[in-house]
């Protein structure tokens, strides 16, 4: 099955890259876990449950957390669904939809490790604080390519002035600095 080999790279990559807390108290990694090609119907879904369960099953990365997000809510509901229905496979059971940016700012609070967690990417333009600086979260974006490409900031002149913007992407990086992200995308931008 392509999702096994395709699941079973991109742990590898992901260990590779995750930050880490070095003896110094400073994070080392680069936090970049992979990015995913597959085409529509190959069964991305499935190879981000594969992945999310290889990740919750290893020791190495000590029960992380899992963030799975979407760009669209018709797509959040699949993936919530199909994550629901399987969490003895995942091996967490604590698979939930998030309502709000507030309310994964809650389910995050005093959480040290596990939790799979499904939500937009635009929950992550109500605010732009902390929601939490542990390393061993694990951010999955399906369709990467629309809403993960946006980390720089934008400059607009417009005859109402000058407006300075990020995208979604640095307001998520921003919100959980030292997780590791990794990309799917049916589309290869």
């Amino acid at each position: 099955y392509p999702q096994y080999y395709a699941a079973t790279k991109l742990y590898q990559n992901i260990f590779e890259h995750r930050k880490l807390l070095n003896e110094n108290g400073e994070y080392i990694g680069d936090g970049k876990g992979g990015t995913y090609f597959g085409a529509t119907g190959c069964g991305k879904s499935f190879t981000m449950q594969f992945l999310t369960r290889l990740l919750m099953k290893s020791v190495d990365f000590e029960s992380p957390t899992i963030i799975l997000i979407t760009d669209r809510t018709d797509l959040d509901d699949q993936l919530s669904e199909q994550f629901t229905n399987a969490k003895t496979y995942i091996g967490d059971q604590i698979v939930q939809k998030v309502a709000s940016r507030q309310d994964l700012r809650e389910k995050l609070q005093g959480r040290q490790s596990g939790g799979v967690f499904l939500t937009t990417i635009h929950k992550f333009t109500e605010d732009i604080q902390l929601l939490t600086d542990r390393s061993n979260v694990i951010c999955i974006s399906d369709e990467a390519h629309r809403s993960q490409t946006n980390l720089d900031l934008k400059v607009r002149r417009s005859e109402k002035g000058v407006s300075k913007t990020y995208g979604f992407a640095k307001h998520l990086h921003s919100s959980l600095p030292n997780a590791t992200y990794v990309g799917f995308t049916g589309t290869p931008v």
